[in-house]
């Protein structure tokens, strides 16, 4: 079954060259900008969760510049710099077009990324904790720490797979994506940012397994 109208649009497809100035410069404060993006992940995760079997048809209209704004202020200002040795500090200084590369790469990954989690959160249990949006280790370990005493746990294992992210076959992440996902524009930025490539040692390579180190970070 697939849904185009399970989450409702937003207000606001806007026309007349008036509005398209307002819009290119980004007509929210950044406190609607929040709530914009809460109302929308609130929406998307109720569909998720409530109708599980469903698939995503009409996601990219949310890619609008208010939400590639709320996307680049979680961009960590801390993050490396790109290929092109441009800082976070250094592209929040000027005003140039989403889709070039590198910083906007990663508000870009970032923007996605915030449409994808309230999808995937759904199928997480309420003991994981690693990369979600929310939790810390901290809460992780403390977890650990409550349930060992409670229980009276004497073996905790600790397993790291080997370059797990390195091998992970790029089929499988763009398979698990269309189960739930059918907008042809984020699965096409998906399959672009798997195969954005990598910089090793000063020089370039394509990347046709595995998923890219420090994107939308």
């Amino acid at each position: 079954m697939k849904t185009g109208e399970g989450v409702p649009s937003e207000p606001g497809s806007r026309e007349g060259s008036g509005r398209q100035t307002e819009l290119l410069l980004g007509n929210m404060t950044d406190t609607q900008r929040l709530e914009h993006v809460f109302t929308v992940q609130q929406r998307i995760a109720q569909v998720a969760r409530e109708r599980p079997h469903e698939v995503f048809t009409s996601l990219n209209h949310y890619l609008d510049v208010d939400w590639l704004k709320a996307a680049y202020e979680r961009v960590k200002p801390d993050s490396a710099p790109g290929v092109d040795g441009r800082s976070w500090a250094d592209y929040g200084k000027e005003t140039r077009p989403i889709g070039m590369p590198t910083i906007e790469d990663k508000v870009l990954q970032r923007a996605v990324a915030m449409l994808l989690e309230p999808i995937y959160e759904q199928d997480f249990k309420c003991f994981s904790y690693g990369f979600r949006p929310g939790r810390s280790a901290h809460e992780a370990l403390s977890c650990i720490w409550s349930q060992g005493t409670t229980h009276r746990i004497a073996w905790i294992l600790d397993v790291d797979v080997r370059k797990y992210f390195d091998d992970l076959p790029q089929s499988l992440i763009k398979e698990a994506v269309a189960a739930q996902v059918a907008d042809g524009n984020i699965l096409n930025l998906v399959e672009k940012f798997l195969r954005a490539g990598v910089m090793e040692d000063g020089v370039f390579k394509p990347t046709t397994v595995g998923t890219p180190q420090g994107g939308g970070d």
